[in-house]
């Protein structure tokens, strides 16, 4: 598939491979980030946040929320409704913010 992608473009090949390089560098770099910070947050392993992990996780981060604003996030982001956050939804809340510390 990348050398018929490659073959279309022309001479601007190696130009495509240098930005297929760069994003797939930008997104490997951006997901372990992410996967890293779940794994933190996620304390017991089960591949999910509850929200008394999730709360303990902020605090660490050096802010302490109310048990209103952790249920209202979880309100928002919890979307299967499983009283936990799975890691898609962890990414759909750091998403939220609009920053892009990740790709960094």
């Amino acid at each position: 598939l990348c050398e018929n992608a490659t073959a279309e473009i022309g001479s601007g090949g190696e130009d495509y491979m240098q930005v297929i390089s760069y994003v797939s560098s930008q997104v490997y770099r951006k997901y372990h980030a992410l996967k890293q910070a779940f794994s933190e947050f996620d304390q017991d392993g089960d591949r999910s946040i509850n929200k008394t992990e999730f709360k303990k996780a902020v605090a660490v981060l050096g802010m302490n929320i109310s048990n209103s604003q952790t249920n209202s996030i979880f309100d928002v982001f919890d979307t299967t409704h499983s009283g936990a956050l799975r890691y898609h939804e962890f990414v759909r809340l750091v998403a939220a913010s609009g920053n892009d510390t990740y790709s960094r």
